[in-house]
């Protein structure tokens, strides 16, 4: 580990089930790379970034992404808890959640348009003054997710559950959703629907 780490740059490898809970990753550039069952519970992966890099089965728990690039990232099937995506490197910011568990993010005052989160729980997360134009959260559970100021028109809700969207202080113009859901719209509004 510490020969393939101790590099300032990692490309085309296929790294499988390593531990780096608690290490530091600082300053890497790390590109066109698979991760498998890998752990960074609290690991710091500060101004390292990633290009082109898949994740699979990976656990980001408490991970410090502060000045981190993500720029075509993909994570599927990984647990993503109490990351503050704000501090990322809001210039190389590119990726797709597939089948995950994210769960107290904050996504708040990015520009994430098109990104998708597709079958995977997003909970206890902030998207506070986002811009998520085109952004796909399909087959989504988003239970207790905040969304306010945020830009979701043309966003895709298709079979996503558990949303909480005032359209009075949201952006939802064109935006697909999909009933039973798609009623919660209208909460806001305080009306009697029989």
């Amino acid at each position: 580990m510490e020969k393939l780490f101790g590099r300032d740059s990692i490309e085309n490898e296929e790294i499988e089930s390593i531990d780096l809970s608690e290490k530091k990753l600082l300053s890497k550039l790390i590109t066109n790379t698979t991760f498998k069952s890998c752990n960074f519970t609290q690991t710091d992966l500060f101004e390292t970034t990633f290009e082109d890099c898949e994740f699979y089965e990976c656990n980001f728990s408490i991970t410090n992404i502060q000045h981190t690039g993500f720029r075509g990232v993909v994570f599927k099937d990984c647990k993503l808890l109490s990351l503050d995506f704000t501090k990322s490197d809001q210039f190389v910011v590119d990726f797709e959640f597939q089948g995950c568990l994210i769960q107290g993010c904050s996504f708040s005052d990015m520009n994430l348009k098109r990104i998708k989160f597709i079958k995977s729980t997003v909970a206890d997360c902030d998207f506070f003054n986002s811009d998520l134009q085109g952004s796909s959260f399909k087959e989504c559970d988003l239970i207790k997710t905040n969304f306010l100021n945020t830009d979701l028109r043309k966003a895709n809700f298709q079979g996503a559950k558990n949303y909480i969207i005032n359209p009075s202080s949201n952006k939802i113009e064109k935006g697909i959703f999909s009933l039973p859901e798609a009623m919660s719209l209208l909460n806001e509004f305080k009306i009697i629907i029989k």
